[in-house]
């Protein structure tokens, strides 16, 4: 088998490869098999004391096996969203059954180990109630309870996760109802740029003014790719992202407030002094970021505080050239790139 890939460190998680496919659907598969026919398993050997002679071993092993693929499958999620981005309700519910989980493993040993000491011991007696006594029961409720409950966390997990894959895939295009009314007159660029928050945001498209509020938590790609594009004229990162794509476009056409006026170009003009490696090494602060990605000046100071894998990330790349690590970090992913696109400000001169 093709031997696990790491990039990069701990400052800036690595995304974990094999095969050169995410390690995060690869877990999942095995989460979505093993741990439901694990916590099957489980039940049946708990209310059939007959059972566990012949398959407790193989209960417990698929049990533990099918937890730690979970446990997995939401570490390495967490990892993958840092790229393409996470809806908060999957994460959620990932987060939740990844506990859970763990709890179950430690109830189900418990009482594993219970029901072998007592067996062991000659304690049980004839007739005894298939949960045991004292906490050797204890511990069989709690797995039961634990087990049913990590089953519906799972559940929700996956419909969660497919929703944010497949919804706009397979849906009907959204006719969502704007915070803003639709205007006759158009938009400027300048009225765009005051809405620039996650809470409060228009963006530009191919010469039109829209408000993308509400599509940021349920973007499939994550909230980060449209909080990427609040306040700026986005034309180049969604035409790169969706070039062809009709329902894209139908999805976005929703969210349409009015005509772009007085031009829709979100690149600066700027001197080519400005852009030349001694320019940009002017803009390195936080509060004035300036980088260089593949012979492009890019202005990030607006994505510090979006960026999903933390400010830190961003805050790195100001006043540099940081076509390696941008590189490093995110490959041939198109999402990082059309995000990145959003802040453009031209070619680098000199």
């Amino acid at each position: 088998m093709t031997s696990i890939l790491a990039v990069l460190g701990a400052a800036d998680p690595s995304l974990i490869t094999i095969g050169g496919l995410p390690l995060h659907p690869l877990a999942v598969h095995a989460a979505v098999v093993l741990l439901p026919l694990a916590v099957m398993g489980l039940v049946a050997i708990i209310v059939k004391p007959a059972w566990r002679q012949h398959y407790g071993w193989l209960v417990m092993g698929s049990l533990v096996a099918g937890i730690g693929a979970t446990v997995v499958a939401v570490q390495a999620g967490e990892q993958l969203a840092l790229i393409t981005g996470i809806t908060e309700e999957h994460k959620k519910y990932g987060k939740v059954l990844e506990y859970e989980a763990l709890a179950l493993l430690v109830f189900a040993v418990w009482w594993f180990w219970q029901q072998r000491a007592q067996q062991g011991s000659g304690k049980r007696r004839q007739g005894s109630s298939a949960l045991g006594r004292g906490p050797e029961a204890i511990a069989a409720l709690g797995s039961l309870v634990l087990g049913v409950g990590s089953l519906l966390l799972a559940a929700l997990v996956g419909h969660s996760g497919a929703t944010a894959v497949w919804a706009n895939k397979i849906a009907p295009a959204p006719t969502p109802t704007n915070t803003a009314s639709t205007s006759t007159t158009g938009y400027t660029l300048a009225d765009v740029q005051k809405h620039n928050s996650s809470s409060d945001c228009w963006t530009a498209v191919g010469g039109n003014a829209y408000n993308v509020t509400d599509w940021i938590g349920k973007h499939p790609g994550g909230p980060g790719v449209i909080q990427g594009m609040c306040g700026i004229d986005a034309s180049a990162a969604f035409t790169g992202q969706h070039s062809g794509s009709q329902r894209a476009k139908d999805f976005l056409a929703g969210y349409r407030i009015g005509k772009l006026t007085g031009g829709s170009s979100t690149t600066p003009t700027k001197p080519v002094s400005t852009l030349t490696l001694a320019g940009v090494q002017s803009h390195n602060t936080a509060k004035d970021c300036w980088s260089i990605v593949s012979g492009k000046v890019y202005k990030l100071t607006d994505w510090i505080s979006r960026h999903p894998g933390g400010p830190g990330v961003i805050q790195g790349m100001c006043g540099i050239d940081a076509t390696a690590a941008f590189n490093g970090q995110h490959g041939g992913a198109s999402g990082p790139k059309q995000t990145l696109a959003g802040y453009l400000l031209g070619a680098l001169k000199g």
